[in-house]
């Protein structure tokens, strides 16, 4: 096995994708405890950006750990030349009920 993985080696699936980088993280030398101690986060951050992409600081720490580019890491989270996408938000209210447009006046 090489120290370091080849892109071709990274799980497809984000659920799989977890344990596989602790697993990669540890033959390489390295933990998601001392990711965090190295960055004053906790331990807790660490995995959080790993499974939900809360931190991009914190998944560029990891990728350059496994010395891979965070874009092969993490692909849903990045296009090809390593900038994050944002994923689009779903509005929770319908158009016509946001600040009171296409709403008829109050007759007081």
């Amino acid at each position: 096995m090489e120290l370091y993985p080849s892109s071709s080696d990274i799980p497809k699936k984000a659920r799989v994708r977890g344990p596989w980088i602790v697993f990669r993280l540890r033959v390489a030398g390295s933990s998601l405890t001392a990711i965090a101690a190295e960055l004053e986060v906790t331990k807790a951050a660490v995995s959080d950006a790993i499974v939900s992409g809360s931190s991009e600081r914190l998944e560029r720490a990891v990728a350059e750990k496994l010395h891979l580019p965070v874009q092969n890491l993490f692909p849903e989270r990045y296009d090809a030349a390593g900038c994050r996408q944002r994923p689009k938000r779903k509005r929770t209210t319908p158009p016509s009920a946001r600040n009171g447009k296409g709403q008829e006046a109050v007759q007081t």
